[in-house]
């Protein structure tokens, strides 16, 4: 049976209607090398900030940026400018103990063997060093410590020394022949023996 005006039956209706499905448009593909590279420009922007943060979060300019028992890292610039910052009392480079702190840009120390540093911003810090037995480190004039090589050669009038002993809780230890004591009182009693390094003749 035909009907007239319409052809023959096409089958069975189509889901779309009367119109077809459009077809589909293809996405395009990230390629792997913009992706690796949007991921490292992302971590580099999240490390400098973190750098930043931390940098400003430790610097030290006034005394209410620390606290006495602190450990602080002390650097001298081209300027002879000093930058201090805190640092963790257990890091390799050299440290130092804050001993007392002053509202004043000078003012006397608790003993002649301690470091004196005006801040940029307020007041100032007497500091203790904070040494490891059996590294060496180099003293300059302004009784500063660096971490040096025990077989350095000293520069100038400097001294190269090495930690023979450190006791804490003891200002005055019982030192090896060949070796001088120093002690701190001051944030926590320390002592240590300071001897030629290793190799070097008395």
């Amino acid at each position: 049976m035909t009907h007239p005006g319409f052809g023959p039956p096409l089958g069975p209706p189509s889901p779309y209607g009367l119109y077809p499905p459009l077809p589909s448009a293809r996405r395009r593909a990230v390629p792997p090398i913009l992706w690796v590279a949007l991921v490292v420009i992302l971590g580099l922007v999240i490390a400098v900030a973190v750098f930043a943060f931390t940098a400003i979060h430790n610097r030290v300019d006034s005394t209410d940026d620390v606290a006495v028992g602190d450990c602080v890292s002390v650097r001298n610039a081209d300027n002879d400018e000093v930058s201090v910052r805190r640092a963790s009392c257990g890091r390799d480079e050299v440290t130092y103990y804050v001993a007392s702190t002053s509202d004043l840009s000078r003012s006397r120390c608790p003993g002649p063997a301690y470091d004196q540093v005006s801040l940029s911003g307020d007041g100032s810090l007497c500091l203790s060093p904070n040494l490891r037995e059996g590294r060496c480190y180099e003293i300059g004039s302004r009784s500063a410590f660096v971490d040096r090589a025990c077989t350095a050669i000293a520069r100038g009038s400097n001294t190269i020394v090495e930690v023979a002993r450190r006791m804490a809780g003891d200002i005055t230890p019982q030192c090896p022949s060949g070796s001088r004591a120093v002690g701190f009182a001051l944030p926590r009693p320390v002592g240590y023996c300071l001897a030629p390094p290793s190799g070097t003749p008395t």
